[in-house]
């Protein structure tokens, strides 16, 4: 759910700032040039509203940056799997029996044992119990 939910808000997001940004750019642009005073006084005021648009466009593009990042992190699609990075030293077969291969430090076991439950090839109780049969074998 949090998938789609982050999809949907995120392109919305983006989508609607852009939308309003390139709006606020044809509004400060209509103006043309303009002056409010000061030192170089123009023949023509700036329109209503240009100062606000002026200060509101780096927040808008902000705005749609946010929804940019949020799609970004909306995580993997519902049903698929993370792919598991190949551990090396190690074979998993039906049952999660963990089986090292000869000569390999029991050290590296471990932590080859971390990175698979991390991964979630491993229940934490699949973790523990393969984690007591390599210190059972000190």
């Amino acid at each position: 759910m949090k998938f789609y939910v982050r999809s949907v808000a995120g392109i919305a997001l983006l989508v609607v700032g852009l939308a309003v940004f390139l709006f606020g750019i044809y509004q400060v642009a209509k103006g043309g040039t303009c002056s409010s005073g000061g030192v170089h006084v123009s023949t023509k005021q700036c329109a209503p509203g240009s100062t606000g648009w002026m200060f509101a466009l780096p927040v808008i593009l902000l705005a749609g940056l946010g929804g940019l990042w949020l799609w970004s992190r909306r995580g993997p699609r519902p049903g698929t799997v993370a792919p598991v990075p190949p551990v090396q030293g190690f074979r998993y077969t039906s049952g999660a029996v963990l089986q090292g291969v000869p000569g390999t430090d029991p050290i590296a076991r471990l932590e080859q044992l971390r990175v698979l439950r991390d991964a979630g090839v491993l229940t934490p109780a699949e973790f523990e119990a393969a984690k007591a049969t390599v210190l059972g074998r000190l």
